[in-house]
């Protein structure tokens, strides 16, 4: 603070303490009961149990106290010489340790070398392009320039003084510069109008499967949305989703369904895009089961074989299955099966 002398009085005595050249000086002895001061106090220089009173002259650059006890004896004398603060703070020029930078669309940070004096220091960031904001003196060597418009640049520099009497103020820093995000994403996602990489097609009977052409956007992930826009029997839309890819299921065989698809972003208030031209696909008809075989006889072999033959009526089977009953009427268990 470039304070050369404290003066207190709440103490009933007279001392004078010495800490690192700033004088301490109690002169409580205006008539009030005494208090004994302790002699070996740290930093002590002089002290008296006594009624007096402190003596100030002033002449140039130079103090003089002189405590006197009332019968006009000395206590004790100093004399003070100011030298006056005349050097800014360092580094001079002035000096960013982390230049100025954009974190978000409407502001930028900044921080200054932390600067270095006797004296308290104070920064001042001047926005000198771009119309931002000067932050004003101010002991935060970090400052954060808000409410600024997108994707601009401004331009900065920093300057420090201190807090001399008369404060010495320091060179400004180079001019640094830095701009702003640009504004909010207000696009929907391309390709818009969507549109299907791989068109609905038919998986079965009672499936649908198509993939949309995958979304680009600044603000992700991108979403996707299935419509089956007939409201066909069993049909389902996918509902939001971030999968690219969906499947139809429980639809009717022989069925034609139409399908579109649209995609939206993930910015707070969500960019729909427009839907896709509509495709169409139909499931496939219901498979018909193979025609029952016939002429089925059996033949024992031995006490532990039984030879079966029939006649196969289907073209369009994958195997038989061979069941057996111990005895009439009672349910029959399956025991083999074979190839067609």
């Amino acid at each position: 603070y470039g304070v050369d002398i404290v003066f207190g009085g709440d103490n009933h005595y007279y001392s004078r303490h010495d800490v690192n050249g700033v004088q301490h000086i109690t002169t409580g002895g205006g008539g009030a009961p005494l208090y004994t001061p302790s002699s070996s106090a740290e930093y002590q220089v002089a002290y008296s149990k006594s009624f007096h009173h402190c003596e100030i002259t002033i002449a140039d650059d130079q103090m003089t106290v002189l405590a006197r006890k009332n019968d006009g004896t000395v206590l004790d004398t100093k004399v003070i010489t100011h030298v006056p603060d005349i050097v800014p703070p360092t580094p001079d020029p002035a000096t960013f340790s982390s230049a100025p930078s954009a974190y978000s669309d409407s502001d930028i940070t900044m921080t200054a070398t932390t600067g270095t004096d006797a004296t308290l220091v104070w920064y001042n960031f001047d926005c000198t392009a771009g119309g931002g904001n000067d932050s004003g003196w101010q002991m935060n060597p970090v400052y954060n320039d808000t409410g600024l418009d997108a994707s601009t640049q401004y331009t900065y520099t920093v300057q420090m003084r201190d807090s001399a009497g008369t404060p010495n103020v320091g060179t400004a820093s180079d001019p640094a510069n830095a701009t702003t995000y640009g504004g909010p994403d207000t696009a929907a996602p391309t390709p818009n109008p969507a549109t299907f990489s791989s068109a609905p097609s038919a998986d079965s009977s009672s499936a649908i499967s198509m993939t949309a052409t995958t979304g680009s956007d600044s603000t992700g992930p991108v979403e996707y949305y299935f419509n089956e826009t007939t409201d066909g029997n069993g049909a389902t839309d996918s509902g939001w989703q971030t999968s690219a890819s969906y499947t139809d299921s429980g639809l009717d065989a022989s069925t034609q369904y139409t399908y579109t698809v649209q995609m939206r972003d993930s910015a707070p208030t969500p960019n729909v895009g427009t839907a896709s031209d509509p495709e169409n696909a139909t499931t496939d008809a219901e498979p018909v089961p193979p025609a029952a075989p016939s002429g089925l006889s059996a033949t024992a072999i031995s006490k532990t074989e039984i030879d079966l033959s029939w006649t196969d009526n289907a073209d369009n089977e994958t195997g038989f299955k061979i069941e057996r009953s111990k005895r009439v009427n009672t349910a029959f268990a399956q025991v083999a099966t074979v190839g067609a």
